[in-house]
């Protein structure tokens, strides 16, 4: 995101929440699940969560959801 749309860490997190809620995924992801650093020429959004889901009647399994963007700054 152009620095000229989100000036401050606080705002890339509600642009990033927006997304969540619109995607229906609060149930698994919230503002603990992001991690963002912001330095003068980058900025870098880490994104860790987990999920469990049936695989088969009776058999769950726990998927773990890790991304990372790094991006320079314009």
């Amino acid at each position: 995101t152009p620095r000229y749309k989100a000036k401050t860490d606080e705002r890339i997190m509600e642009m990033l929440m927006k997304e969540v809620t619109e995607r229906r995924m609060t149930n698994w992801v919230g503002p603990d699940s992001f991690t963002i650093s912001t330095t003068e020429t980058s900025r870098q959004i880490h994104l860790y969560y987990e999920r469990e889901v049936d695989v088969l009647p009776g058999w769950k399994k726990t998927l773990k959801f890790e991304s990372l963007a790094d991006q320079p700054l314009i």
